[in-house]
């Protein structure tokens, strides 16, 4: 038999039946059974309250249980945080990089950090060779004359700071208050104050300037 003989004769059967749809039923609801016992998710679900404080430390824990993606949204704050339980030690390598950092984090921490050392406006740490020559980033800096120095910060500090001055060598090296504002210091160095005759020296030396709190 062809197949254009098969398909003729198959439709001509289904033009006997009626085109109707059929209603679907839901099935019916299982019935419980009274001589077992049953056990919802809900009873099996562990909850914050339902463990006791420290329980789960980092050696109850198996390698990779705890990951970001296992984490709700806020879930982990440093208010959550007991003192010292994340330190350099306990964290792998790689897991703290800048692309897993959220936006600002590392203004905010160098915010608390600065307002932590007595700062609002900024604290910087240097070094000059004893030719003037800045060896850090964030300032500029001048031999003047043998024994004085200009620093010029790279960003002015909104208040005027203080600076803290010490020689890198068999010398004395001080920044007079009165020669500090917002934008420069002079920095003056003298030979060793044991003689009744000190004298300017050239010497490297080492300074920290911050803003104090308004």
């Amino acid at each position: 038999m062809s197949l254009c003989v098969a398909l003729a004769a198959l439709t001509s059967q289904l033009s006997h039946f009626d085109a109707a749809y059929i209603s679907a039923e839901a099935p019916p609801l299982k019935a419980l059974s009274p001589q077992r016992s049953y056990v919802s998710l809900d009873n099996l679900a562990i909850y914050n309250d339902h463990i006791a404080e420290q329980a789960v430390g980092t050696l109850e824990l198996q390698d990779k249980s705890v990951t970001s993606a296992k984490l709700a949204d806020r879930s982990v704050l440093s208010t959550k945080l007991v003192d010292r339980s994340v330190t350099s030690q306990a964290l792998d390598t790689g897991a703290v990089t800048y692309e897993k950092l959220s936006s600002n984090l590392v203004t905010r921490l160098s915010d608390e950090v600065l307002h932590a050392v007595g700062s609002t406006s900024g604290a910087l740490l240097g070094q000059v060779s004893s030719s003037g020559v800045a060896l850090r980033p964030g300032y500029s800096a001048t031999r003047i004359s043998t024994g004085e120095y200009r620093i010029t910060f790279d960003e002015h500090f909104k208040t005027h700071p203080v600076v803290v001055v010490s020689a890198e060598a068999y010398a004395t090296c001080y920044c007079p208050t009165s020669q500090v504002t917002t934008q420069t210091v002079l920095v003056h160095c003298m030979s060793a104050l044991l003689t009744s005759m000190p004298n300017f020296f050239d010497t490297a030396f080492s300074f920290y300037a911050a803003a104090t709190v308004a």
